[in-house]
């Protein structure tokens, strides 16, 4: 390997969210121009950046707390898109309250096939309209992207007029339309037809939204305060009053499924360690080598030790290219992939000497996971996530009916404390059944989506 331990680097990252492109300050693998070279992504990466340093609050205009009062205070209120406008406000002011920006696009693609999954006045035509509204009257400043600059969307941000004219607003509350969220290769939201499976899957999340939203959510020290629409935790943006939970399936309901939105998935660990639910302590319980040991059942065969450790190379990199093992198409993109993401001891090295580097990494896992080999280069990691998003899905409904209500974490379940070993077991038993199930239909099932079926 090289000359010293190899460590995940901090790149900064632009990347598509929900309502804009800004830099993430995460450690992560640059954007590249191929599609392919960006599917090694998960999803959380994707979803989460409403808790990244550094980001933009994406403009959502499913905040509720302006009222026509308020918005006759601003001098506004008679357009044909009043609704929408108090959501727009809703949304700036709470960005106000931690000091971040509001992005948005002006790009009239980015609002093709939304309707299903934002208010109705998400459109383009309305949302420029209600920014220039603002504009004029002087309650927002703006830094609009230039056209072409790729990577950037516009942003603004609440005027010292609007944070003047709107002290005492609120309380300010979120709603998600839709749960079962379905997108395009490129991230983008896709139109989709209910059936009965996904009238299904929409009710299972009535259920969970319903039992999380009566809990009483805190955090052990008194400084983070939970009852605000935002609030800045160890640097981060979380959105307390984000509670509900939503699925997002990529491409078709094969790929994908795992659940987001709720804010606790964007609290750094070792504050969501302080959390309490109806005032007791939790604990977060995890699918340990979640995704290695799903596959090590395709092939009949039991992990029995770290699917990320090699010596000399820190854990947190042998797992991010062991994910591109599974989600990249080629040994080459993987490579070039991972030589973005290296650097030794703390000093950027020549690209050629980054490529060597990520190939041999590659290499030693590939060595070290020869029985399931054949996965690798297989694009095999969007079925997986589905897989798992099944999983704690139907633990979750065990739970439910035992009277436990468990927050999600993609492959964690945080509990409280008393429930720690009967979730624990609940866990243990569904994982094993999954396991069988995948021995039964083998890789070549879980690539073609027989899982599924």
């Amino acid at each position: 390997m090289g000359s010293g331990p190899l460590v995940a680097s901090g790149r900064s990252l632009t990347i598509q969210v929900a309502g804009g492109l800004r830099p993430l300050a995460f450690p992560t693998i640059e954007l590249f121009a191929k599609r392919e070279e960006r599917m090694f992504f998960d999803d959380d990466l994707l979803e989460s950046t409403s808790g990244q340093r550094e980001a933009d609050i994406p403009l959502r205009l499913t905040w509720s707390g302006i009222t026509d009062d308020n918005l006759r205070t601003l001098g506004s209120g008679n357009s044909g898109y009043k609704c929408g406008l108090k959501g727009m406000i809703a949304c700036i002011l709470i960005a106000a309250s931690v000091e971040k920006w509001v992005s948005y696009s002006r790009n009239k693609d980015f609002y093709t096939g939304s309707a299903r999954y934002g208010d109705p006045n998400f459109t383009y035509r309305k949302i420029i309209a209600m920014v220039e509204e603002l504009s004029d009257l002087g309650l927002v400043e703006e830094q609009r992207a230039k056209e072409g600059d790729f990577g950037w969307q516009s942003r603004m941000r609440a005027s010292v007029r609007l944070r003047k004219l709107s002290l005492g607003w609120g309380p300010f509350t979120s709603r998600q339309l839709e749960t079962i969220c379905l997108r395009t290769k490129t991230k983008r939201p896709s139109a989709y037809n209910d059936n009965d499976d996904i009238v299904s899957m929409r009710e299972q999340m009535h259920r969970h939204n319903g039992a999380i939203g009566a809990l009483d959510l805190s955090i052990s020290e008194a400084s983070f305060d939970l009852s605000r629409p935002a609030a800045l935790i160890d640097s981060a943006v979380v959105m307390p009053a984000q509670r509900q939970l939503y699925r997002v399936f990529n491409v078709d309901w094969t790929y994908g499924g795992r659940m987001y939105g709720g804010f606790w998935q964007n609290l750094p660990p070792a504050i969501r360690k302080k959390l309490r639910i109806n005032g007791e302590d939790v604990v977060e319980l995890d699918f340990k080598h979640l995704h290695p040991r799903l596959l090590y059942a395709c092939f009949d065969k039991e992990l029995d030790e770290d699917a990320y450790a090699i010596e000399g190379v820190e854990r947190s990199l042998s797992k991010i290219a062991f994910q591109m093992l599974l989600n990249c198409s080629n040994r080459n993109i993987a490579i070039n992939a991972l030589a973005h993401q290296i650097k030794v001891s703390s000093v950027e090295k020549h690209l050629s000497a980054r490529k060597h580097e990520a190939r041999s990494l590659l290499q030693l896992l590939e060595r070290r996971h020869k029985p399931i080999r054949f996965s690798f280069y297989s694009e095999i990691g969007r079925r997986l996530q589905h897989v798992d998003s099944e999983l704690m899905l139907r633990v979750m409904d065990r739970l439910l009916r035992a009277g436990i209500v468990g927050l999600p974490v993609h492959d964690s379940l945080i509990v409280p404390c008393r429930f720690g070993s009967a979730v624990e077991q609940i866990m243990d038993d569904e994982l094993a059944s999954t396991c069988r199930h995948l021995g039964r239909i083998g890789f070549q099932g879980l690539l073609a989506g027989s899982a599924f079926e």
